[in-house]
């Protein structure tokens, strides 16, 4: 896993929206939420545009991310990071299953913004 290539990104300006919990409609089955699935959509052409054209998927990964909000209730830290995770399948890994250590963060600040690695 130390040999894994490293991608920092911030993405200032940008909201992340929690992850949403699946929705049920009857005779139809389960969906995402449309604002969730918006939001995961924009940040991963946003992750596909700093992925050099050299990276190679590992086996496994370690993710650290730091999320600065407007105020504290903009989300619980793990629904923050699972947007983020869902986001990177297909385009960092191949199913967030290879992430096998996370280290996540919030802060207050004046405008919102996602810094990881």
């Amino acid at each position: 896993m130390d040999a894994c290539p490293t991608i920092r990104f911030a993405l200032q300006g940008f909201r992340v929206v929690p992850k949403a919990r699946p929705r049920f409609v009857p005779n139809a089955g389960p969906y995402m939420p449309s604002r969730y699935q918006a939001n995961k959509s924009d940040i991963a052409i946003q992750l596909l545009r700093l992925r050099p054209p050299s990276w190679r998927q590992q086996l496994s990964y370690k993710m650290t991310v730091v999320f600065t909000v407007r105020k504290s209730t903009d989300g619980d830290i793990d629904s923050l990071a699972g947007t983020i995770m869902d986001a990177c399948n297909g385009i960092l890994w191949h199913d967030d299953r290879q992430v096998v250590a996370v280290a996540a963060s919030k802060r207050i600040g004046e405008a919102y913004s996602v810094e990881g690695s």
